[in-house]
């Protein structure tokens, strides 16, 4: 990691923090469609928890940036990540464990989900995320100075 004496992230450590966010969601259901009948909304919902938590630690190992080395490439997009996928998952998150707690909905988590009636919501506003953070995962490929993995088809 290149850091300057004073503590703050170079240019190149930023380019670098940024691949390690686009990476992060370019390989994650964040960007990826998840169309009704299809994929699990809990498991959506636990990776998009993954990437708020990847993204903390990328800030904390790439602390603050040096102005004087140019613009900083990730902290921008590390914060919308943050915001878009915190009010996301502040919205979402207790509703859909009450409703895996609901019996009366199915006899398993995979049927409650299936029959949840605000699950087509949910999936409404995880396709505004992920249109979202593909935009920021571009963004932060560009950043970085290489061609985004969304356009490659992830790994």
């Amino acid at each position: 990691m290149t850091r300057a004496i004073s503590g703050t992230t170079s240019l190149v450590d930023d380019q670098h923090a940024a691949w390690e966010l686009h990476v992060e969601l370019a390989t994650r259901i964040s960007v990826a469609p998840l169309p009704e009948g299809q994929g699990l909304l809990t498991e959506a919902l636990a990776s998009l928890d993954v990437v708020v938590t990847r993204t903390r630690q990328v800030m904390r190992e790439h602390g603050p940036h040096d102005a004087s080395a140019g613009a900083c490439t990730f902290q921008p997009a590390a914060f919308v990540i943050e915001e878009t996928i915190g009010l996301f998952l502040a919205r979402w998150r207790g509703r859909l464990a009450a409703a895996l707690a609901n019996e009366s909905l199915g006899s398993g988590p995979v049927e409650r989900e299936r029959n949840w009636p605000e699950a087509r919501a949910l999936r409404a506003d995880l396709e505004q995320v992920r249109q979202r953070l593909t935009a920021v995962a571009d963004q932060l490929a560009e950043s970085a100075g290489a061609r985004s993995l969304i356009e490659q088809g992830g790994f």
